[in-house]
């Protein structure tokens, strides 16, 4: 028995009070000395070995005592303003992205409670019963002390950023600790790694949240911070929170009304309590091993260092790469092969690794050195501040994405990466080359369907102007700029005879202007031989009801963007996509929002969609 107290000791300081007083070897060794004499003389019903014993789960379904709603979710700060009372007393909590469960304690009939069940959250109705696997969690109590008859204690199990970072085989900490409960066999030791958080209970005599939360810690459960603010603080705290500071992973916050009966009188909308919001981080993190860099090649000849992960969920996302920009961007994250490295989805979509975990490193990893020559043609590669290019033109990687960005933005389907290394192979060069296939030749490359794709790359002949010039992967020339060369010029015949030193008239900038001004030097013969195979008119006007005038877009309006972009440019005006000074209109339809607010701040008229119209009648 006194080993067997000296163990829930340690643990407790261990998991709950976060200060241990042995190291995780001295603990192992206890553990399996407990283990030894339990196998002679069984084990005492409060064991730690019963936390992690070979209990098989059943998860049988079993009907919540109270429904679990999801929360209602905010990601601007407008959106949680519009919700709040800025008189209010609220509470905010992290909510942390585990293994929601459900322990129901019932009464011994002497002061103390034991945990007669555990449920995961289910569907909110209905639960698994995990209560086997659940009492294997060390910072779950078996035993609490409470003067109830039954006691209902929600929380998450979650796996900690230390402990994750010394485990293998997992692609995220909530995965590992959802099946980790689901487990059988465990090793004993390897159980101290989930967690437990009670953040609420079902104690009526409670009317306040911070209350509950304290009655919670009294008891001997861990639980979560929880800030109290009133209802004008809120917005500031969570867009000002530093999730780092968080030693799990968490997706957001929630924000809860302080009165409980508040809360319950409010009830629910469509399975969502009206008293709680969560506020949700920008984006997902996580954390994986970088197990490779891929060098790539651009379109424009620079030379990009990709990433190679262990696959890892983000936000519903499995992902294995990431691009590492440069070599700078590598150092300032200190990055090496075989790094434990922290993972985000910026945006929700684009992956990109923040840094690394140099607590994880085992010795092993070895550091990522830039190629002195270009991985695919071989050339020497050149530095050019931040980054590294190949200057070799012909190289067939700049080749071949050169083409890939001429057919996606050409809108030829049915073209992806391998078709274009296979035409590459075969002796496609330029664009224009495409326009020259026959089947046969298509065939011959081993291309599916290959009287299809013809069809289809026949079928873009004749295309905008502008299409056509931001299909051509030029530096600094995006759809944008493209736009506002075509108004210029006449056709794509007049834009191969450009003076690439007579280009300020086209008013797209020093730098634009320059880059194209290369740009045609080495590229105009691609260019002409292109304007032979393919029809492409500018917007150029020798008037208009809108001659010169520039607008931006914002909303949404009665027809398409681009509908509306072809009426405006019908007239003589200019579409961009940014507010600037340059800028005459701002279209705003319903729904519009930055633009509008920059164009509000820069004073820029702004025009509905009937005041355009009534413009050009």
């Amino acid at each position: 028995m006194e080993l067997v107290t000296l163990l829930n000791t340690l643990a407790h300081h261990y998991y709950v009070l976060n200060s241990p007083l042995v190291s995780d070897r001295e603990y192992d060794s206890l553990m399996d000395e407990l283990l030894v004499l339990e196998r002679s003389y069984g084990a005492h019903p409060e064991s730690p070995s019963q936390r992690v014993g070979g209990l098989s789960p059943s998860f049988d379904k079993i009907k919540h005592i109270e429904f679990i709603g999801s929360l209602k979710k905010a990601s601007q700060p407008e959106d949680l303003q519009k919700w709040l009372n800025p008189q209010g007393a609220y509470v905010v909590q992290p909510k942390i992205d585990g293994l929601t469960l459900v322990l129901d304690y019932r009464s011994m009939g002497d002061g103390r409670m034991y945990l007669h069940q555990a449920l995961t959250r289910g569907n909110g109705v209905m639960g698994e019963d995990v209560t086997p696997n659940a009492a294997r969690i060390v910072d779950v109590p078996k035993y609490i002390r409470a003067p109830y008859n039954r006691l209902v204690v929600r929380g998450e199990a979650y796996i900690s950023h230390s402990d994750f970072a010394k485990m293998t085989g997992y692609s995220s900490a909530r995965n590992a600790a959802t099946g980790f409960i689901r487990r059988k066999d465990v090793d004993p030791r390897d159980k101290r790694r989930v967690r437990f958080l009670a953040y609420s209970s079902l104690l009526p005599q409670h009317n306040l949240e911070d209350a509950d939360i304290l009655s919670l810690k009294q008891m001997g459960f861990s639980t979560p911070f929880c800030k109290v603010l009133k209802g004008d603080s809120v917005v500031a705290f969570c867009v000002g929170f530093d999730r780092d500071l968080l030693p799990y992973d968490a997706d957001g916050l929630v924000v809860k009304l302080r009165s409980i009966q508040q809360q319950r009188s409010l009830g629910m909308v469509s399975g969502r309590p009206r008293g709680a919001i969560a506020w949700k981080f920008p984006a997902n993190r996580v954390s994986t091993i970088l197990k490779e860099v891929v060098w790539t090649v651009g379109m424009t000849g620079v030379v990009v260092p990709n990433a190679v992960l262990e696959p890892v969920d983000v936000g519903d996302a499995v992902i294995s790469k990431a691009t590492l920009n440069n070599m700078a961007y590598i150092e300032s994250c200190d990055l090496r092969i075989g790094d434990r490295v922290v993972l985000v989805r910026s945006g929700g979509v684009i992956p990109k690794i923040l840094g690394s975990l140099p607590a994880a490193r085992t010795g092993t990893e070895k550091s990522i050195l830039p190629p002195s020559r270009c991985p695919y043609c071989n050339d020497p590669v050149v530095e050019r501040g931040a980054q590294i290019y190949c200057e070799n033109s012909q190289c067939v990687a700049q080749i071949a994405m050169r083409l890939l960005n001429f057919t996606q933005r050409m809108g030829m389907k049915g073209l992806g990466e391998s078709s274009i290394q296979s035409m590459v192979e075969g002796g496609v060069t330029a664009p224009y080359m495409l326009f020259t296939l026959s089947v046969d030749k298509l065939a011959s490359m081993g291309i599916s369907a290959p009287a299809k794709i013809r069809k289809m790359i026949m079928s873009k002949r004749v295309a905008p102007l502008h299409v056509v010039i931001d299909a051509l992967s030029i530096p600094l020339i995006g759809k944008s700029t493209a736009r506002e060369i075509a108004h210029k010029v006449k056709d794509l015949n007049e834009f191969s005879q450009l003076n690439p030193n007579k280009l300020d008239f086209l008013g797209i900038g020093p730098a634009a202007t320059n880059s194209l001004s290369e740009w045609l030097i080495s590229h105009r013969d691609e260019v002409i031989n292109l304007a032979g195979v393919v029809t492409s008119k500018g917007t150029k006007s020798s008037g208009g009801l809108l001659e010169g005038k520039v607008f931006v877009i914002t909303g949404t309006l009665s027809e398409s963007r681009s509908k509306i972009s072809a009426l405006i440019e019908s007239q003589g005006g200019i579409v961009t996509s940014s507010v600037s000074s340059k800028v005459d209109y701002l279209v705003a339809g319903e729904g519009a929002g930055s633009k509008l607010q920059q164009a509000q701040t820069k004073q820029v008229p702004i025009l509905s969609e009937q005041e355009l119209r009534d413009m050009i009648k």
